[in-house]
């Protein structure tokens, strides 16, 4: 609206709102990330994971599909994901309470390997200090 007060030419286009396939994946109540990340707390296996994919009916985005296996309904297409060892793969995950007790410590190295920042699935993320330059060889 501004640029059109101030007479700036600008090009309107289209695109795709992912935001409900975004909540679908990540979201804090039934998301598929947050499925998965239960399923490996409470010790259980893909197939607990997906039954509880299966008794979300109002998925339009990521949809069980057999035992095993799942679509997410991405811009470009649905794509289907083997979820075979999703669980037992995801066992390394560090709770947010215990990173906040590491952040805690009196330990200058564990204070450091912990206080990156956490993305919104709960994971570390890894910033590098200092800006990267080439070396000469």
């Amino acid at each position: 609206q501004e640029q059109e007060e101030e007479n700036i030419p600008a090009q309107h286009f289209h695109f795709y709102d992912n935001r409900e396939a975004i909540e679908q994946l990540m979201g804090k109540n039934s998301g598929l990330f947050l499925l998965i990340d239960q399923a490996s707390r409470q010790q259980q296996d893909t197939q607990y994971m997906m039954e509880k994919l299966k008794q979300n009916t109002k998925s339009v985005h990521v949809k069980a599909m057999s035992y095993h296996e799942f679509t997410v309904a991405h811009y470009t297409g649905k794509i289907t994901y083997d979820a075979t060892e999703i669980v037992e793969k995801n066992r390394d995950f560090v709770p947010p309470e215990m990173i906040n007790t590491m952040r805690l410590s009196s330990n200058n190295i564990i204070v450091q390997l912990f206080t990156n920042q956490l993305t919104k699935s709960g994971n570390l993320t890894i910033v590098l200090d200092g800006p990267k330059t080439a070396q000469k060889k």
